[in-house]
């Protein structure tokens, strides 16, 4: 193993006492979830509870980490296991996927064996494949969560979550732990990605927030320059559209261009507004309307419609449904044609009123 990158006392002091006391706060608000959890696993996976496995842990030294147990242990007639795919009952791929399989994992950060934020502890079997660089990854204590679960998780390659692990043991200070715990409780769903086509003035705002967060470049881009003819290129390729303003009632009654582009393109639309357009979309469900003072509940319903498919689906088949009905190209050149033409025929009568006003044998 390399050396530790040094840090000061002062950190590794604090870095410890945030652990344990989070991790008591934790454990003390979560008992009585702990205990339900515990009673189903019982029930439906039988005994034990935990599921023990060895870990490699700071400078590679093993220790036993604990998890609640997800899977079975169904066997066939040769008494081997089965595999992991026929043992992961529905109530284990639940505690997977919402990561409460980990929480007994607070009694390792009690123990010192891990932190609350640290490169995640892989397989012992791993530790011979590791370039003397990823090796790097065990330079820290291992963590209930980390750098890369709150860049990508599992939609990352290994390679790219090994770079992210040894970046944090590069840069790993008191400010970068608070930020990977804070991004996991306001729950950044790695799979989602937003798109922004023009942002106004306050596109350095929305950028430091990004950058902030830690999700430019990662699930939120801001497309410079991108030209007006392929706004609905971009448009089609997403799975929703969204039309925001920012605490401006006067162009509630506006007309967005790209709330037209998402229609034109089959997808649903999210707006933040009243007026007109939201009476539209609510009308033939072509979207949802959001709540420009909760920017809180406006996010959740639009990770929830994103995860639902039939939503997406039947809102799109309806945004085209309101496009035709509504903006058809044609139907709105043709409104334009006559609307040109009514105005030339009165702009000639006027001008030709006006020459017989002005001849004197008139």
């Amino acid at each position: 193993m390399s050396k530790p990158t040094p840090r000061p006392d002062s950190y590794l002091i604090t870095k410890r006492m945030l652990d344990v006391v989070l991790a008591i706060i934790v454990l003390i608000a979560t008992s009585p979830l702990l205990v339900l959890i515990a009673l189903i696993v019982r029930a439906t996976m039988g005994a034990p509870v935990l599921f023990r496995q060895t870990r490699p842990g700071l400078n590679g030294k093993i220790f036993a980490m604990y998890k609640f147990r997800t899977m079975h242990d169904y066997r066939d007639k040769d008494n081997e296991l089965l595999p992991d795919t026929q043992r992961l009952l529905p109530f284990g791929r639940f505690l997977r996927k919402s990561s409460l399989d980990e929480l007994p994992g607070l009694l390792n950060v009690l123990r010192g064996e891990m932190s609350l934020v640290g490169p995640r502890p892989l397989r012992v079997a791993y530790l011979d494949h590791y370039s003397p660089e990823q090796a790097r990854r065990h330079d820290v204590k291992p963590g209930i969560t980390g750098w890369a679960q709150v860049n990508g998780r599992n939609a990352l390659s290994w390679e790219e979550r090994f770079k992210l692990d040894v970046w944090y043991v590069d840069n790993r200070s008191l400010s970068l732990d608070l930020r990977i715990l804070w991004l996991i409780f306001i729950k950044i769903d790695p799979e989602i990605r937003f798109a922004a086509i023009g942002t106004g003035k306050d596109e350095a705002n929305v950028r430091a927030l990004a950058t902030r967060l830690g999700v430019l470049e990662k699930n939120f881009f801001i497309l410079d320059g991108v030209p007006k003819e392929s706004v609905p290129s971009w448009l089609s390729a997403a799975d929703m559209a969204t039309s925001l303003l920012i605490d401006n009632e006067d162009l509630w009654h506006s007309s967005p261009n790209k709330f037209f582009d998402a229609l034109a393109a089959g997808r649903p639309v999210a707006i933040n507004y009243q007026g007109w357009l939201a009476d539209l979309v609510h009308e033939y469900k072509a979207g949802i309307v959001l709540d420009p003072k909760d920017s809180g509940a406006a996010a959740k319903l639009i990770v929830d419609r994103l995860h639902n498919k039939d939503w997406l689906d039947a809102a799109g088949t309806a945004a085209r449904r309101l496009a035709r009905a509504h903006f058809s190209r044609n139907d709105l050149a043709d409104k334009l044609i006559t609307v040109l033409e009514t105005v030339l025929e009165s702009a000639t009568r006027i001008e030709k009123e006006a020459a017989e006003v002005g001849d004197p044998s008139g």
